[in-house]
């Protein structure tokens, strides 16, 4: 790619800064191109050489192609004359095509001829503001454009139920009252989390898979785990979990934080090498985002599809009980609380503690 200089000067008048801004983002986005700021070509109809802002030459099916951008700082609108002016010039010089970029936009009228001239009509986006600082010079910017990707959130939130289960209730057992959050404890008293701690993990790891579901886990334990507050050392060696999976989609705009390129207001798209998205609060997704159907979500627009998976903290001091199996259990054996562990052996007793989502689900 070769490019003429378009560095800027502090002596430039304001028009030739614009000119220049915008052959910096065409040489950027013409890749495999030739571009050339303040070109000179031949008019093949007038025979008088005709002065382009900015020309990209480069190659269709191995057929020559010639795009030229006029660049025009007015402080209005285009319209329908400074289309026609530069449609002359494209037939003159036999373009393939002509582009035009306007600082402020233009008329509906300028639009529709435009497009009924194969003439694309844009605008120069900065989402930074760097470069139009460059354009106002000593001047207080302005401009300050706020840019936004339509997308659609899918996100998807684990909902749960506590069943624990022991090979033995001894005497005077207590648990707590909020037993998914009550701490445990290995057998040589050292610290072993929470159950969300260890479900939170298994989430975070896709052992709990992170698509809809509706299903009752059995997990079992390598070795017994016992509740901090339990003085009578109870084994917990099973841990029974209802997980259900719930599916939520969301669609609004997402604030680009960082792109420089330029925005087509003919199909209204923008074009731009790369881009750098704001951080997502998920709290302001769901406050203020519209709440869709999987049917209205395909017929969604989206620039950016995200799919994301709720978490909670977890302790990460502890050393989380091992698991030595996860599967998908039967009602009837999820319920079957005499049962006895195949890691343990005598009397089997059940203790349950549920949390249906609400304010658990994650």
């Amino acid at each position: 790619m070769r490019v003429a200089d378009y560095t800027i000067d502090a002596a430039d008048p304001r028009w030739k800064r614009f000119e220049k801004l915008v052959a910096r983002i065409v040489a950027t986005l013409s890749s495999n191109a030739v571009v050339t700021y303040d070109d000179k070509i031949p008019g093949k109809l007038s025979g008088v050489l005709r002065q382009i802002d900015v020309s990209i030459r480069t190659a269709k099916a191995d057929q020559p192609q010639l795009i030229i951008v006029q660049c025009r700082d007015y402080a209005k609108l285009l319209d329908v004359n400074d289309v026609g002016e530069f449609s002359s010039v494209v037939q003159d010089v036999g373009a393939s095509k002509g582009v035009m970029v306007s600082v402020l936009g233009y008329a509906e009228t300028a639009k529709h001829y435009a497009g009924n001239l194969n003439i694309d009509v844009m605008r120069m986006i900065d989402a930074e503001n760097t470069m139009w600082a460059e354009y106002f010079g000593l001047e207080p910017v302005t401009f300050r454009q706020v840019v936004h990707a339509p997308t659609l959130l899918v996100h998807r939130s684990l909902e749960l139920s506590f069943t624990f289960q022991s090979s033995q209730f001894r005497p005077r057992f207590s648990m707590p009252y909020n037993p998914y959050e009550g701490e445990l404890l290995h057998v040589d008293g050292s610290p072993a989390g929470t159950a969300l701690d260890l479900v939170g993990d298994m989430w975070a790891e896709e052992a709990i898979p992170h698509q809809p579901l509706n299903a009752l886990l059995k997990i079992e334990f390598a070795e017994p785990v016992f509740f901090a507050i339990d003085k009578s050392r109870t084994p917990i060696c099973r841990l029974l979990l209802y997980a259900k999976v719930v599916e939520r989609m969301y669609h609004g705009q997402w604030p680009v934080a960082q792109m420089t390129g330029l925005a087509n207001d003919l199909d209204r798209t923008i074009t731009a090498r790369a881009f750098t998205l704001s951080p997502l609060d998920f709290d302001q997704v769901r406050a203020n985002w519209n709440h869709v159907t999987a049917d209205e979500a395909h017929q969604l627009q989206a620039t950016v599809r995200l799919f994301s998976a709720g978490a909670w903290d977890t302790n990460e001091s502890v050393r989380l009980p091992t698991v030595t199996e996860i599967r998908s259990v039967t009602e009837a054996e999820f319920a079957a609380a005499d049962s006895v562990c195949e890691a343990q052996s005598g009397r089997q007793g059940l203790s349950s503690a549920t949390d249906e989502g609400t304010s658990r689900g994650r």
